[in-house]
């Protein structure tokens, strides 16, 4: 295996975040081929082609948000494939062609994941770039007369000599994600329970996607911008943060979900139900730390994350 993956890589004359690692001699190639190993020992070889081809582009060009979508989806798919080998599936098709990432079973339930990884990209570099030269106004609900506010902030910067900037909200994004997790995720029944992933950046990502969940318009609220359907569950985690920022060499697995923060939210109105009882009562599928909310808890024993989420990249290597 690791020899067809050295292939592919020095086939590659474009610069790449895996070949990038593995020429400068860092950790993180090799945790790359430990958890690759892993998943491919419970998956067909074929779709071991596929992931390696077309997901995570060896041999030919990867933009960065190709990258982070990859290399999130495997950390969790290896995950999970360590931790349920007897029942774990890899894109597993429940509706004509759409499939999640994958499902296992746990007490008899079937747990369907499906992972996402927003383009967060322009937001770090802009951060990067004007940190100390702007102020960055976010708002944390969706307001009445927006543009109007947002001119006034900007208005008042410019009497100050101070360039002010609004962060744009994603709920959109996260809209999206639960309508297209919908389409691939079986019909939710007593019998299974699913749950999409968002893998983030920094910590305060975390606490504007728990808005997104809960605030006014929330996926979770009583007036949603979308309905949950199917979508039993939303895990938030900063999962993106060392992938994102691999270069900076660190002691910690980057590869290894159980290094970063990660909340499984529930849907409220699950809460009395069978699914509820699942959430709340089972332990090998989470492992209850400190919770924000009554709903939330981690999906896997939560470890404090060493890895710095503030460093800057030290080059673009993608």
């Amino acid at each position: 295996m690791n020899d067809s993956v050295s292939e592919l890589i020095k086939a590659n004359n474009i610069q790449h975040p895996l070949k990038f690692a593995k020429e400068y001699g860092l950790s993180y190639y090799d945790q790359f081929i430990q958890i690759l190993g892993v998943l491919h020992e419970v998956i067909p070889e074929k779709k071991y082609d596929d992931l390696l081809k077309n997901k995570f582009h060896l041999g030919k060009r990867i933009t960065l948000v190709q990258y982070l979508q990859a290399a999130c989806e495997l950390s969790i798919t290896g995950f999970l494939a360590n931790r349920y080998k007897d029942t774990f599936k890899y894109e597993p098709v429940y509706n004509g062609k759409k499939n999640p990432e994958c499902s296992f079973i746990c007490d008899e339930m079937e747990i369907c994941v499906e992972v996402k990884t927003p383009d967060l990209s322009k937001r770090i570099e802009d951060d990067l770039a004007h940190s100390s030269q702007q102020i960055t106004v976010y708002f944390a609900e969706r307001i009445e007369n927006h543009d109007k506010i947002v001119d006034t902030f900007k208005h008042l910067g410019e009497e100050v000599g101070i360039p002010i900037k609004e962060k744009r909200r994603l709920d959109n994004k996260l809209s999206d994600y639960v309508n297209n997790a919908n389409e691939k995720f079986p019909l939710s029944t007593d019998k299974n329970f699913n749950i999409l992933v968002v893998c983030l950046d920094i910590i305060s990502d975390l606490d504007e996607w728990y808005s997104y969940l809960f605030g006014d318009t929330g996926i979770f609220s009583s007036a949603p911008l979308v309905a949950p359907g199917n979508v039993d569950a939303i895990m938030l985690t900063n999962l993106m943060c060392g992938h994102y920022r691999f270069e900076a060499e660190n002691p910690d697995n980057l590869w290894d979900l159980q290094n970063y923060w990660n909340f499984l939210f529930l849907n409220p109105l699950l809460e009395n139900s069978k699914k509820g009882e699942f959430y709340h009562c089972n332990r090998k599928l989470t492992g209850r730390v400190s919770q924000r909310n009554t709903i939330a808890k981690p999906l896997t024993p939560l470890i404090r994350m060493k890895i710095s989420c503030t460093l800057p990249k030290l080059q673009n290597p993608v």
